[in-house]
């Protein structure tokens, strides 16, 4: 997940530190522009991480699920089956 960030974070964190700096010396439209320029890279930061997410191996675990646990926890083993239906 880390390595789908690695293109994007360090230049949106200095883009954003650029911009704040600016702000009250950029003309409207130019500030605008880079607050647009900062949003795509949001969203390219955001497929990425759908990317990588999509890619993920995901094995299936037989053990009981938390919300079992956290049933027994509060003496509710009567309402865990309800969770544990797939």
């Amino acid at each position: 997940m880390l390595q789908s960030l690695g293109r994007t974070e360090p230049l949106l964190h200095q883009f954003r530190e650029l911009r704040r700096k600016t702000k009250q010396h950029l003309p409207d439209t130019l500030y605008r522009e880079s607050l647009q320029f900062e949003l795509h890279l949001e969203r390219q930061q955001q497929a990425d991480i759908v990317d990588a997410i999509h890619q993920l191996q995901l094995n299936k675990v037989e053990v009981p699920h938390l919300t079992d646990d956290y049933c027994h926890q509060l003496g509710a083993e009567h309402i865990a089956f309800i969770f544990s239906k797939h």
